[in-house]
């Protein structure tokens, strides 16, 4: 009997809104600025060139690529949260149950 291991995601493709690296980046000790290699503020490497920043952090710090190059937008003009997509809940979802036969 063979253990077989499966994964949610091909580990070689990007998530969907995620960015491939263009050069190596990295964060603040905060975690809340994005600066180049070299920096002396840079305390945690966020991506190596030639690999994915996860979605949930392009979000996150509002990561966009400007003339071929990612850049951190100014805190002003940082894209807005996704919106809760959700269904709405049915007009009868908080009525009483029908009455039994």
């Amino acid at each position: 009997m063979a253990l077989t291991i499966k994964r949610g995601t091909d580990p070689d493709q990007p998530e969907a809104g995620a960015l491939i690296a263009d050069r190596r980046l990295w964060l603040n000790a905060g975690g809340t600025r994005v600066v180049e290699d070299g920096d002396p503020a840079a305390a945690l490497q966020l991506a190596a060139p030639g690999l994915p920043i996860r979605k949930a952090e392009v979000d996150r710090l509002g990561l966009e690529v400007v003339d071929g190059r990612i850049q951190q937008l100014p805190n002003g003009k940082r894209a807005a949260p996704a919106k809760h997509k959700m269904a709405a809940p049915s007009a009868n979802k908080g009525a009483a149950p029908p009455k039994s036969k």
